[in-house]
């Protein structure tokens, strides 16, 4: 389940089953909300360290409030088996810059 959250955040999306869909979703909302509520960096690092892989915690760190929802949605049939593939994908906040009007 840790490469599929870290790999969920350095990708932005990931293509699964629609179980472990389910469960990554649940897993990346309430991670998300624990580190949002941390009470102050050291503890946010070293909670994101223990969670994700790679270069995706120090993602997570520099992009934690851009993070606004996590959907998911049926994709297709897998050929293999007959099972219903599921992609999961982070929603983020685009922040609008202002631009000074010009006179």
């Amino acid at each position: 389940m840790r490469n599929m959250l870290s790999s969920l955040v350095l990708y932005g999306r990931v293509i699964t089953t629609k179980s472990r869909a389910k469960l990554l979703k649940s897993e990346m909302s309430s991670v998300l909300s624990k580190v949002k509520g941390a009470k102050n960096d050291l503890s946010r690092t070293r909670m994101v360290n223990s969670i994700f892989y790679g270069g995706a915690a120090a993602k997570v760190i520099d992009e934690i409030g851009s993070y606004k929802s996590i959907k998911s949605y049926d994709y297709k049939i897998r050929q293999g088996d007959g099972i219903m593939q599921t992609i999961v994908e982070i929603e983020k906040e685009i922040k609008k810059v202002q631009s000074k009007a010009r006179k």
